[in-house]
């Protein structure tokens, strides 16, 4: 479908706030636009965001903080020879060693630092984001240092082939069962989390 990425960010972002929150860390969302219609798959998306977000909150200790940073870049910027969407996830959490970094998005490939063994995980989740962005012709890497943090980089042509949602009555059904999710137990974004 194609419709507006940045309002489905925050959704899911305001979707994870309280698992944030029982963590004291602080989550937040900046973008240098405020609104950009594309074509996404809403599920493929939450599965990414959501296992991204997760895990950056899960190995972010007691009062530290996460942030996501949405970037348009229109064709020609930054040498891009397409428009595309620049999203970057950045914790302040324990990081990962230089000597893992090439595993990570391996399938059941489960870090084995001392300071992250505490978080437990199943070792599908990157692997699974990796593949989720590879079906949506898109692109991860992920910067860390140990005690410093870590930074996923998650990049997404844009394109809008699709059938435009924005002002449809698809899309006001779209809205109000947003809304409805938001009051409920948000157990639709919350069945990701634990995936690393």
């Amino acid at each position: 479908m194609q419709s507006d990425i940045i309002r489905h960010l925050n959704y899911i972002i305001e979707s994870l706030h309280s698992l944030a929150e029982g963590k004291a860390i602080g989550l937040r969302c900046t973008s240098n636009v405020e609104k950009l219609m594309m074509d996404f798959d809403p599920e493929k998306f939450t599965g990414v965001m959501v296992n991204l977000l997760s895990n950056a909150i899960k190995y972010t200790e007691n009062g530290g903080w996460v942030e996501v940073n949405a970037q348009h870049h229109r064709a020609g910027a930054y040498g891009a020879a397409e428009e595309r969407l620049v999203l970057t996830i950045i914790d302040s959490g324990v990081g990962i060693s230089a000597d893992k970094l090439p595993h990570i998005f391996d399938r059941f490939y489960q870090i084995d630092d001392p300071a992250a063994r505490h978080a437990g995980g199943t070792g599908i989740g990157l692997s699974l984001v990796r593949e989720l962005l590879q079906l949506m012709n898109g692109t991860i890497s992920v910067q860390s240092e140990v005690e410093k943090g870590t930074v996923f980089t998650v990049v997404l042509p844009i394109t809008r082939t699709e059938k435009l949602l924005e002002n449809t009555k698809e899309e006001r059904v779209l809205n109000r069962q947003q809304s409805v999710k938001k009051k409920r137990s948000g157990y639709r974004i919350i069945r990701w989390i634990g995936y690393r």
